[in-house]
């Protein structure tokens, strides 16, 4: 059983190397046809990580948006200085 789960991983990702294969899905056909357990756990930790992985993205897009303006509001103030109007004496 798990000489022919090997080779079958094996022919997969072999030929997963050619244009017109998708590498992904082939592995996880061949897996769930030999053991549905394992193609589910590698499907769940793939979406995990995809998941972390996008969620990280988010983020680091977030923190960039907010520093870019921080810093554009930051440098307004000294490239356009506001004029303040002549100070009138009461005296």
């Amino acid at each position: 059983m798990a000489w022919t789960l090997a080779t079958r991983v094996h022919e997969a990702v072999s030929s997963a190397w050619a244009p017109s294969h998708h590498s992904f899905p082939t592995v996880l056909v061949l897996l769930s046809s030999c053991n549905p357990t394992l193609s589910l756990s590698i499907h769940l930790e793939c979406s995990v990580s995809l998941f972390i992985t996008r969620s990280f993205l988010h983020s680091l897009t977030l923190l960039t948006f907010v520093t870019r303006t921080f810093f554009f509001f930051s440098r307004a103030g000294t490239s356009w200085p506001i004029r303040l109007p002549p100070q009138t004496s009461l005296a």
